[in-house]
């Protein structure tokens, strides 16, 4: 727990955790502060930048976003969730084809990952190919049965 008391300019996951809090309370500012803040303590960190992505995503701040996803995955290309956010702030920005591609990237990392499935369909049923849609949340379910 003394980890994080200690709210020292280097301590990274004690300034992470307390991003968390910011964002929690839509304070985005502050949120991105922090993120920043834990990324330079702790640069190769990749969840500090894909906090710091998340948190303009929820600010609607899709480009800045992108800016920041680019350094999560620039530190760790194979994780899913750095590319499923990619896919939502293009999203966010009415890119649909640079959705779709980085959804794609996302469920090729983690073929089980039902909430990637569904965010591709949904961005199929934006670009209106319906039987692509159709297909991923029927496979979302296959995987799934129960939810």
């Amino acid at each position: 727990y003394t980890t994080f008391l200690d709210m020292s300019p280097g301590n990274a996951p004690a300034i992470r955790n307390r991003s968390l809090v910011y964002r929690a309370k839509r304070e985005y500012d502050l949120a991105l502060r922090d993120h920043l803040a834990a990324a330079q303590a702790a640069p190769a960190d990749s969840r500090n930048w894909n906090d710091a992505a998340h948190t303009m995503l929820l600010a609607r701040k899709p480009d800045e976003a992108l800016t920041y996803l680019d350094k999560a995955i620039a530190i760790e290309p194979k994780r899913g969730l750095y590319h499923d956010n990619r896919a939502l702030a293009y999203f966010q920005k009415q890119e649909w084809e640079d959705a779709e591609k980085h959804a794609t990237i996302a469920i090729s990392l983690e073929p089980a990952n039902t909430f990637f499935l569904a965010r591709r369909a949904l961005i199929r049923e934006r670009r209106e190919n319906w039987q692509e849609a159709l297909a991923d949340l029927n496979e979302a379910i296959r995987l799934k049965p129960d939810v």
